[in-house]
């Protein structure tokens, strides 16, 4: 089940996805997303978006939701 969720998020948004952690538990999966850009706000755009995307699959239910984020700018 995880699988063409993981390949749709990818076709969609064209960010990278995988799947992080709890690898070896039965019906049990952490996903990891990166999202790079230029601008800060497309990047929280975006997740927002994925965010959302991910909570209305009926067919799975998410148990939390956290970003992270990396600031390169000198």
């Amino acid at each position: 089940m995880l699988r063409p969720v993981l390949s749709g998020v990818t076709r969609r948004f064209g960010v990278s996805v995988a799947e992080t952690g709890h690898n070896d538990l039965w019906q049990r999966a952490e996903v990891g997303v990166a999202v790079v850009s230029g601008q800060p706000s497309q990047c929280r755009t975006l997740a927002d978006e994925l965010d959302r995307y991910m909570w209305s699959i009926p067919e799975i239910e998410v148990v939390s939701s956290s970003s992270h984020w990396l600031n390169t700018d000198e």
